[in-house]
């Protein structure tokens, strides 16, 4: 088992609002879970299995999760990030990935292909330990930020980069629905469009100076998701105008005058 000595193989940060309390308290707790975990040399590991299911009863609270190209609220929402940044950091680290899926879309606080979308009995990361040592992770948990670290006792002797080739790009579309209760002119932006893309990842395993093999990693697609807009349809009269600013309308100066 790696001891306090052990060296630090490789680090991932990522960082999420922790003004969104539930979905923040949901990040937290899944990525406190995977501290102190000790993966043995030749074997691998199951997130779902260490993190458990996402209730009420374990913990989690509802927060939104991507389903089917939708933001639905369910509890356990936030859970895939502490699962992507073990997966980045495992890239670097030399672990190999048994199991992972890419997100529908692209994530807003890590790279393409850097991503590992889990579900409760469905969607897994699985990682396997190919090192001839035992790996540990440390996870350390920030109000704003995750930073997931992989370390071991030895050393693999060999050093790894990434390289990724976007193959095709998806320009994301508008979506403008009508707001009876906004005002003829408005246009209130609802949620930013992100482009869609196929993109290609890679490993390269180098000693010294010299590349020892290229790995592929994943060929991950993700769709383009729209920019929606509120588009206002609700027209001000006049006397409405007057009547918001607290002033009296015109019918009730004519009326005054007629008496």
């Amino acid at each position: 088992m790696p001891n306090d000595r052990a060296t630090l193989l490789a680090e991932f940060t990522t960082h999420f609002k922790a003004s969104n309390v539930r979905r923040a308290a949901n990040v937290r707790l899944a990525a406190s879970r995977l501290d102190g975990l000790v993966i043995p040399a030749k074997k691998q590991f199951s997130y779902n299995a260490v993190v458990g299911p996402r209730t009420a009863e374990t913990g989690f609270h509802p927060a939104l999760v991507i389903d089917q190209g939708k933001y639905v609220e369910r509890p356990g929402g936030g859970v895939c990030q502490p699962s992507s940044t073990l997966y980045a950091a495992s890239l670097f680290s030399g672990l190999k990935a048994v199991e992972r899926s890419n997100h529908s879309w692209q994530s807003p606080y890590i790279g393409p292909g850097l991503d590992a979308a889990v579900v409760w009995s469905n969607k897994d990361l699985v990682l396997r330990n190919p090192h001839p040592f035992d790996v540990r992770i440390r996870s350390i948990v920030a109000p704003d930020h995750i930073t997931v670290q992989v370390l071991g006792n030895g050393v693999p002797g060999v050093y790894y980069d990434l390289q990724a080739e976007v193959e095709r790009t998806f320009a994301f579309g508008t979506v403008e629905t009508e707001a009876p209760r906004l005002s003829v002119g408005k246009r209130l932006l609802t949620a930013r469009g992100i482009d869609g893309l196929r993109l290609k990842r890679k490993r390269v395993v180098r000693s010294r100076n010299r590349v020892r093999r290229v790995e592929r990693l994943s060929v991950d697609t993700y769709f383009p998701r729209q920019e929606r807009y509120l588009v206002g349809t609700y027209v001000v009269t006049v006397s409405q105008a007057l009547l918001s600013e607290g002033k009296p309308g015109l019918e009730s100066k004519q009326s005054k005058q007629s008496q």
